[in-house]
């Protein structure tokens, strides 16, 4: 479970170095196996969610071992606003 709380750390820190500025929100691991993590970024704006996780997960790809990212399992990609009206709901 510790190696899990270091991988959600280690990806935290990638996320919010690689989209500067953004928000990073991750499910707490120790109750699961994987990692989920919510990302709200202005430069989202415009970007559909296929480019948007594109955009995540080729920087996950990049800087993780495969046998660290396949214990990351949903990102969700938000703009502002989006999470604005999620929270209005």
């Amino acid at each position: 479970m510790e190696d899990l709380k270091k991988l959600s750390e280690k990806l935290r820190g990638l996320l919010e170095t690689m989209f500067s500025g953004s928000s990073v929100e991750l499910e707490d691991p120790s109750p699961k196996v994987r990692i989920g993590a919510t990302i709200v970024w202005n430069e989202f704006i415009g970007k559909d969610q296929l480019e948007r996780q594109n955009m995540v997960w080729e920087v996950i790809d990049r800087n993780f071992e495969p046998s660290e990212a396949r214990h990351i399992s949903l990102i969700m990609t938000l703009t502002p606003d989006e999470l604005a009206a999620i929270q209005e709901s």
